[in-house]
């Protein structure tokens, strides 16, 4: 065996000139298919020189500057992190920054103090998510490339080679969305051992394949993957998480078609996983002739799990589904390990055999890696025996010494002999594997992220909500039998009467609004205690332990009825409750898939203020179809239009007799409830509103309003753009009498969104804010141009109808052999066959589409192009945003072209006009992986407008 390298330039080198062909296969942000960017080992080595040629430029750069690396994609934090480390100098891996201004704030400041004014290295399109404060010494990427340095022959020997095993190679943040963040000092020894250590234990080696998916912030991808396959000279696939978790089904064909043999999963995606193959599957198991149609997954050998405990019965239940299509019998590895560690240092290979035989709900850990130690002791330092329950402790090679900058934190993570302790709670067995059993530290694992009971109790009590006693708030961490994830319950001491059923309804929502603005994750409990549960120790501390171990004992049973006893009497308001076959059908499935009491939901639930995800839309969906007395076929639009359980209820109840009756309404409420001035958004071209709801999710402080075009249930198409305008602008004002308004428009929404504000102005209401995403104020030659066949292209590319790149070709070469700008039904039904005959099963299948609901949608969206044919802008608004991302290519060649030649013209019509470059093509701007980068840009701008 080869020396291991003493630092980790060193050990790129090595890669180069040992394995000229391999290196990094990266699919940029919104692709799993097509090719991916390809830089090979050799070439990351000649571009970390040069580049970090160009960071040395950086004016007042020292050997002891740590350089902050803020970016969102896996090519760039490849590229620049190799780059500051040719440069001599310590990398500091930013994390994502948290939507809540003012943590981020705090957040940036702790940065700039705990790594000692920093530079930060971002891109241009990133730098306001700093919130301009002072004080930061801020570079671009871009800045950099363009005044690239000079190849000089002697930098290697001068900078990155001079390193030795104990010097520091990187910094990893900690905690930093929930809390101070700690940075985790990485050592170049210590990574190199870990990395050497992880491919004796689990038989790595060149020839295999490893992928993916976790950002570079994070340990699972810089030591699991990045750093581990890098020193064995393997080949490595990077994709973004954004487009797993969108589609598991293409992490299973990303490991078919790279030959992947080690991976790392979470519980919860492996869950995601599973649900998928069963919704796809026709009795929820792999038959040999289902199997032909499956991705062959043979060449998987290790699949780390980490981070959360993983369930004994999703490992067996996932395990029997996949053997059929070529995984091995125990791919599936749960591990133990932290950043500290230098992520996975324990490891089980009886997964989920051991696990079955000996009858355990989660599954062992393990053991650890060559060059490690761990041991469990009791509150008083003794050793525990086998099956007792203590601290988990451990020591080795691969462990951390020190966090940068925190004496502190240093003194208080180690033991007196020198083993670094945990936090969590764990025994090992009588064969001497690890099983974690809590955490002593009392963090919450949501699907996968980390948060802290304290500091979502400290957010409930500093909203001041009126009904419940101040420091009488607790929260702890609880599993649903079943669930793949942890949840949380809160207890409160109520102020209330106990009969003040509005009270009562009102501290509830309000409690759940916090805990949902904080974490995004839905409370599984909100209990109202008596005080004598509530006991306070002498230093006025309430004991979360003792309160989740009395409510898994059922102490709480009695509250909890009474609670849902109450709510179950409004009679007014959100918890009116249901009373028709149809409504209590709906109710039950809300209960259902957001694991809430029927008491808890009454008829005005809005699927939307419940955290709605898209894949929780879609489990609405294929519940409801399963309900007796309901549709057997319910579209997705249905839904989004129809949010409520009293309207989806009227919308699908088949006793109805005046639903075609109902008046056309365009407004679709996507967030309800915040202070600030709501959000208007403007449909597409192609009329639908489902494409905000990634966008919408994101918002947390003010309603956000989507508006869908008519004809989707049978009224007439709009005969003009002034009639479309009309209407919209009648239903903003019935919803919104009055101004300040937001409104934005997607597309062809942006034209529309422009003349809305034009005559909200004339009518004296104030427009502080209107943005346009990637839409020119002429359009007329652009409507003009194709027809009816280019209209169902341009939706099906929205809605990615089509499975594949190749697919698409395919359907456009025989979309424009038919001959697209016909209008007769004949060629209609051609051109849908077309598409239908290519287009993905399970898409059609989610938006409830066939043949004629297509063609019905096609012809609205071709309607909308007709009426703005002659569309001519004038007038002009005082200020306009305009997001812009990858043209249409039809449209413009590049970016530059597009806001140079079209988007430009904007400030014809404009006294302020703005431009901002968003990740995505025009199809793709509010897609999973790039919603988070776009609503952080939007919000910022909605910000610097006021409101």
């Amino acid at each position: 065996m080869a020396p291991v390298p003493k630092n980790l330039l060193e050990a790129l080198t090595r890669a180069a000139r040992s394995a000229p062909e391999k290196g990094l296969s990266i699919y940029p942000p919104g692709q799993t298919e097509g090719e991916p960017i390809r830089i090979t080992y050799p070439e990351l080595l000649g571009d970390a020189i040069v580049l970090g040629n160009s960071v040395k430029t950086i004016p007042g750069l020292t050997p002891e500057t740590i350089v902050l690396i803020h970016l969102d994609n896996h090519e760039d934090n490849v590229r620049w992190l190799w780059a500051v480390l040719a440069a001599g100098q310590v990398p500091a891996i930013s994390t994502p920054f948290t939507n809540n201004l003012d943590q981020r704030r705090k957040h940036l400041l702790h940065l700039q103090e705990v790594l000692q004014s920093p530079v930060v290295l971002t891109r241009e399109h990133l730098v306001s998510e700093f919130l301009d404060l002072p004080g930061l010494i801020i570079h671009t990427v871009e800045d950099l490339t363009a005044h690239q340095a000079p190849l000089l022959a002697e930098y290697i020997s001068n900078n990155g080679y001079t390193q030795s095993p104990k010097d520091l190679a990187a910094l990893m943040l900690t905690s930093g969305s929930t809390g101070n963040a700690k940075a985790v000092a990485l050592r170049h020894g210590q990574m190199l051992h870990a990395v050497a250590s992880k491919a004796a234990y689990h038989g790595t080696h060149r020839d295999e394949v490893f992928l993916n998916w976790i950002g570079m912030d994070h340990v699972a991808n810089l030591t699991e993957v990045h750093l581990h396959a890098m020193a064995l000279g393997a080949d490595q696939v990077h994709v973004h998480a954004g487009d797993l978790l969108a589609n598991p089904l293409a992490f299973l064909r990303l490991v078919e078609r790279h030959a992947v043999g080690y991976t790392f999963a979470p519980n919860f995606f492996l869950a995601t996983v599973k649900k998928t193959l069963e919704n796809i599957l026709p009795h929820g198991s792999v038959d040999a002739d289902a199997a032909r149609g499956l991705p062959d997954v043979s060449s998987l050998h290790c699949l780390i799990s980490g981070g959360e405990a993983n369930s004994t019965a999703l490992c067996a239940s996932l395990t029997k589904l996949l053997q059929p299509l070529g995984a091995p019998c125990d791919f599936i590895r749960p591990g133990f390990g932290m950043t500290e560690t230098c992520a996975g240092s324990i490891y089980s290979k009886d997964c989920p055999g051991g696990d079955l035989v000996h009858g355990r709900e989660f599954t062992s850990l393990g053991y650890c890696i060559p060059g490690m130690e761990m041991r469990v002791r009791d509150a008083e330092g003794r050793l525990c025996a086998a099956n007792e329950t203590g601290h988990l402790e451990v020591r080795g090679s691969n462990v951390f010494k020190d966090y940068f900058n925190n004496a502190a934190a240093t003194l208080e993570a180690f033991t007196t002999d020198g083993w670094f302790v945990t936090g969590d709670l764990a025994f090992l067995d009588e064969n001497q594997r690890l099983h974690l059993v809590g955490r002593g530290k009392e963090s919450i694992n949501i699907n996968g992220l980390k948060y802290y009971p304290h500091e979502i109790e400290g957010a409930i009590e500093d909203a001041r909500i009126p009904g419940m006693a101040m420091s009488y708030t607790a929260i702890f961490p609880y599993r649903v039998p079943g669930a793949a994830s942890e949840t949380l319950c809160v207890v409160y001491l109520p102020t209330y009467a106990v009969d003040d059923v509005s009270a009562r309804v009102s501290t509830r929502n309000a409690i759940r609004t916090v805990v949902m603005n904080h974490c995004m994750a839905r409370p599984h409990r909100i209990i109202p205690l008596d005080r004598v549960f509530l006991p306070k120790s002498a230093l006025g501390k309430l004991s979360r332990a003792k309160i989740r171990k009395a409510f898994e004992a059922g102490m709480y049973d009695p509250s909890i009825q009474q609670d849902e006893e109450f709510l179950g009497q409004a009679t007014s308001g959100p918890l009116l409750q249901a009373t028709t076959p149809a409504e209590v059908a709906v109710q039950g499935v809300f209960a259902e898939v957001f694991v809430a009491s029927r008491a808890e939901l009454g008829i005005q639930a809005n699927l939307f203020d419940l955290g709605c995800s898209s894949l929780e839309l879609f489990q609405v969906k294929w519940l409801l179809q399963n309900e007796p007395d309901l549709p057997d076929r319910i579209a997705v639009t249905t839904i989004i239009g129809h949010p409520t359980i009293e309207g989806l209820a009227a919308a699908l109840d088949p006793s109805a007799t005046d639903r075609s009756s109902k008046p056309y309404d365009p407004v679709v409420t996507l967030r309800s409830g915040g202070n600030k001035t709501p959000l208007w958004l403007v449909h597409p071209g192609v009329g639908e509103v489902l494409i905000f709801l990634h966008l919408a999710n994101r918002f947390t402080d003010r309603p956000v309003y989507a508006l869908r075009a008519r004809g989707f249930d049978g009224e007439p198409f709009f005969s003009s753009v002034d009639e479309m305008v009309d209407a919209y602008r009648g239903a903003i004002q019935r919803v919104q009498p009055v101004g300040p308004y937001a409104i934005a428009g997607y597309s062809y929404g942006g034209t529309v969104a422009f003349e809305i504000a034009k005559q909200l102005r004339q009518d004296g209401f104030a427009i502080p804010f209107l943005a346009v995403f990637d839409q020119p104020p002429h359009i007329k030659e652009r409507m003009r141009h194709g027809g009816w066949a280019d209209v169902l292209l341009t939706l099906a590319r929205f809605f990615d109808l089509l499975p594949s790149a190749e697919a698409e070709a395919t359907v456009v070469a025989q979309l424009r052999a038919v001959g697209g700008g016909l209008e007769d039904d004949t060629d209609k039904d051609q051109l849908v066959d077309l598409l239908l005959a290519s287009a993905s099963d399970h898409r059609l299948e989610e938006f409830g589409l066939d043949k004629s609901r297509l063609a019905t949608w096609t012809s609205l969206a071709l309607n909308s192009h007709t009426i703005a044919r002659e569309y001519e802008p004038q007038g002009c608004v005082p200020t306009l945003e305009v997001l812009y991302g990858q043209p249409i290519e039809a449209v413009a060649s590049t970016k530059r072209d597009w806001l140079e030649q079209k988007l430009s013209r904007w400030t014809h019509f404009v006294d302020d006009v703005q431009f901002h470059e968003v990740p995505g093509h025009h199809y793709t701007l509010l897609a999973p992986e790039h919603v988070g980068a776009f609503y952080r840009i939007l919000r910022a701008r909605m910000e610097a407008r006021g409101v």
